[in-house]
């Protein structure tokens, strides 16, 4: 029997609501937000974690103390200062420095009273490169840092909560602007507005469409500054060239102007002492001097104005599990050949990202494992659930990035991991840069995805024998449940290549557990009394299998057309053992067949109880029955090839052409 922390594939369900991924009971007792505005904002954003204090960005990028001093002295002073140019643009290459900079800012006009709020975006977090939360999150914080603020935002959300859901044009016009038309002419120029990151958003448009909307305030005399920070991107430089900014504009590029390399030096002599001395190393014997008489120079070379170069330097030399020393040899003579002559800007930060991933003993299974971390998945990117993606035992992945510390943020097995800097997903994503530890490009990692999902599919199909009342804990149902609904989607955006297709055969195959599983879920449609996470569940599969089957019908080809046959049969429909029919108390079959094909058919459709004693035991429709022509516009037939009673085709393709008519034709011969 299932137990409160095993349950079974939602045996003989009862009142479960499926929302995504996440499961709930629901009873009498329900959760009663508060509908506060201030409340309601803090809903919609609060999973986010982009303002420069987020416990999600722990630790921040921080500027070294006596570094960068003259380009922070420029921005601070402007923020005091009376310029006409409301708005800064700090732009600079990868591992420039940008995201300390402004982190740096941003903490320092707090602590001033002038910051008014920040956004930081972020690549590798789907919420932190998504642009509809930038100003619902803006709006928040300056509710909080600006008292008189408060009050007018809260009053447009309590005229209209749908705000909160609209355009980025309104909300920005009605949560931002228009309060802050409000303030006294004393609470002007008083605070800053920090955006970083902002080429970290996803997709150019989305990047010009912020910049064009910030681009209004300006014309409105809006009473911050505001500092953006990204890498000169031709969308971004492209927005920035228009009438809008010109006149407001103030640009400020982060190169040899503002002597890195001595920033460099700075940072990498105080913090090889602090290594040195470090109550972690007491039992190491540092030769004198350490690090050696030019070894600072070269790595200041090597860096090419980079802070991310030396900051992932130090990091992998302080990582208390090896000897200091002997990681700073790696890093001064890595085993790497790379082609010395090459004239990437990002030469030796490429030998050195080698370096770090080619020290991993396990370098297959962590190539997964990274593959995993920048795969354009949902789930929470935690060890557990990247284990249970690639179907390894608890604690392997914890095992298989020992010694990833200097580029991933790693703590326990429920913390996300994360990626220290962009710069190395960027390695990752070019072959040429990467070699064996490149991941693919989008639909590369699109395949990886979908093999993935294939495979724990197709896993715990066979673990379940096919029977959605086997146990499982939640944690595995809950990754099972985001392959089984989301499979065909990667399939659709990936290159399909063999193993994709090698996994996809093995799941739509006609005796697989898989389908005995689909069919276990559209039985649970016919027989449970609250028929919806079952409906759920069928209607995901086959919805998935008309994306795949879509997909490969565009580009047909003879490596697959085995499985076209095999998906537009098992879309096509089912055979179905019906028991008992026709009884006190129950539907006739016709009304319980349109009934279960309309669930399976129309997404958000809540089923009522069919009360079908019966059973699904076949996924597909290849008959003799169903080739007649006379079958072609029934809903449902018997099935006279069977050996068994009461067995009937369901033609799902049939309540597809109906569907949205009154009538679907159903068999009422003999």
């Amino acid at each position: 029997m299932p137990t409160d922390n095993m349950p079974s594939m939602f045996a003989n369900a009862r009142r479960v609501n499926i929302s995504g991924g996440q499961f709930n009971n629901v009873g009498r007792d329900q959760i009663n937000y508060s509908t506060e505005p201030l409340q309601l904002l803090w809903h919609s954003i609060r999973d986010v974690g982009a303002s420069h204090d987020s416990e999600i960005r722990y630790p921040p990028p921080q500027c070294h103390p006596k570094t960068r001093r003259d380009v922070l002295k420029l921005l601070l002073d402007w923020i005091r200062g009376d310029s006409s140019h409301s708005i800064m643009w700090l732009y600079g290459p990868a591992g420039a420095g940008k995201s300390a900079i402004a982190q740096t800012i941003a903490e320092t006009a707090q602590d001033q009273n002038m910051l008014a709020a920040s956004f930081f975006f972020w690549r590798g977090d789907r919420k932190r490169n998504n642009p509809k939360y930038i100003f619902l999150s803006l709006a928040h914080d300056l509710a909080h840092s600006i008292p008189e603020l408060r009050e007018h935002i809260e009053r447009a959300i309590r005229a209209n909560p749908r705000i909160l859901k609209a355009s980025l044009e309104d909300q920005f016009q009605k949560l931002i602007l228009e309060p802050c038309k409000t303030l006294s002419q004393a609470r002007r120029h008083r605070g800053v507005l920090v955006i970083d990151g902002l080429d970290e958003c996803d997709g150019s448009r989305a990047q010009q469409r912020i910049l064009l909307i910030i681009a209004t305030a300006l014309l409105e005399n809006m009473p911050f500054r505001i500092l953006i920070c990204s890498r000169p991107e031709p969308a971004i430089r492209d927005a920035f060239n228009t009438d809008k900014f010109r006149t407001y504009l103030c640009r400020v590029a982060l190169d040899d102007t503002y002597n890195p390399a001595r920033d460099i030096e700075i940072f990498l002599k105080s913090e090889f002492e602090r290594i040195r001395t470090s109550p972690n190393y007491r039992h190491i014997l540092f030769p004198s001097p350490w690090p050696a008489r030019g070894v600072i120079y070269e790595l200041v070379h090597k860096a090419s104005g980079q802070f991310i170069y030396a900051k992932t330097v130090v990091k992998f030399v302080d990582d208390e599990y090896f000897n200091p020393c002997e990681q700073l040899k790696h890093i001064l003579h890595p085993d790497i050949d790379l082609n010395p002559e090459s004239s990437s800007p990002f030469h030796d930060l490429d030998v050195l990202y080698h370096q770090i991933l080619s020290s991993n003993p396990r370098r297959s299974k962590m190539r997964d494992v990274m593959q995993a971390l920048v795969s354009p998945v949902s789930f929470k990117r935690t060890p557990r659930s990247i284990e249970d993606l690639l179907l390894l035992r608890e604690g392997d992945v914890l095992s298989i990035l020992c010694g990833m510390h200097s580029v991933l943020k790693i703590g326990g097995l429920d913390d996300e991991i994360r990626i220290l800097h962009t710069s190395l997903g960027d390695f990752l994503r070019d072959s040429s840069r990467s070699g064996y530890f490149f991941v693919g490009n989008n639909e590369d990692l699109h395949g990886f995805i979908a093999y993935r999902y294939l495979r724990v599919i197709e896993h715990w199909s066979r673990v379940s024998g096919g029977n959605r009342e086997v146990i499982v804990s939640w944690r595995q149902f809950d990754m099972f449940y985001s392959a089984w609904t989301t499979w065909g989607h990667h399939c659709s955006k990936s290159n399909l290549n063999g193993d994709v297709l090698d996994a996809l055969r093995a799941v739509v195959h006609q005796n697989s557990n898989s389908m005995k599983l689909l069919g276990s879920y559209i039985t649970g449609c016919l027989c449970d009394d609250y028929p919806y996470p079952m409906a759920r569940l069928a209607e995901s599969f086959l919805c998935q299998a008309g994306l795949a089957l879509q997909c490969l019908q565009v580009n047909p080809s003879d490596r697959y057309t085995d499985i076209i046959q095999r998906l537009l049969d098992c879309t096509g429909g089912f055979l179905v053992r019906a028991e008992t029919y026709n009884q006190p108390g129950y539907e006739s079959l016709d009304n319980v067949f349109d009934g279960l094909s309309r669930f399976l058919i129309t997404r958000g459709l809540t089923p009522t109880p069919l009360q079908l004693s019966g059973k699904v035991i076949s996924i597909g429709n290849d008959c003799s029955c169903t080739r007649a022509e006379e079958a072609t516009s029934l809903l449902f037939l018997p099935c006279l090839e069977s050996t068994f009673r009461n067995v009937y085709h369901i033609q799902l393709s049939v309540a597809r052409a109906r569907k949205g008519r009154a009538v679907v034709p159903a068999y009422t011969g003999g």
